[in-house]
């Protein structure tokens, strides 16, 4: 008799816990599904004299709400679903400059990649660059120059 009722016990948790996946997956998916229709889509190149940015970052920060967003820059290109309105962006991209230890205080410790920034600083901490969100899919390319003629 034990041994049923404790099936019984068993049977009646895992069916309950079929009926809270199947609802709360549904809902899940939904709201995910729903909070991307909202965004916008915007992508393109960034390109730093001409030449496309392989590896780096792109930031949009709204200016009125002050919360980010961030797309990773990979050959050039971006992507991002962002809420419409005026952005400020910054671009962020890091070449290795040369080998240095893991520990400082180990020379003998693994060597890694030093890297630096190399965008200039009017295009990230110090950047005025701005963009204005309004279409369902747009594309903004940001082509970036180290001097301006």
């Amino acid at each position: 008799m034990y041994k049923n009722a404790q099936k019984m016990f068993l049977f009646r948790n895992q069916w309950k816990r079929f009926l809270i996946v199947s609802i709360l997956l549904p809902v899940l998916f939904l709201s995910s599904c729903s909070s991307n229709e909202r965004g916008i889509v915007i992508s393109g190149n960034v390109t730093l004299d001409g030449t496309l940015i392989p590896n780096g970052q792109i930031h949009f920060l709204d200016l009125q709400t002050q919360v980010p967003v961030t797309a990773g820059i990979r050959n050039g290109k971006y992507s991002v679903s962002i809420e419409p309105g005026e952005k400020s962006v910054k671009v962020f991209a890091e070449k290795v400059v040369g080998k240095i230890p893991r520990d400082p205080n180990q020379p003998d410790s693994e060597m890694i990649d030093k890297t630096e920034q190399y965008v200039p600083k009017k295009f990230n901490d110090q950047s005025e660059l701005k963009v204005t969100i309004i279409n369902k899919k747009e594309i903004h390319n940001f082509n970036l120059k180290t001097s301006e003629p």
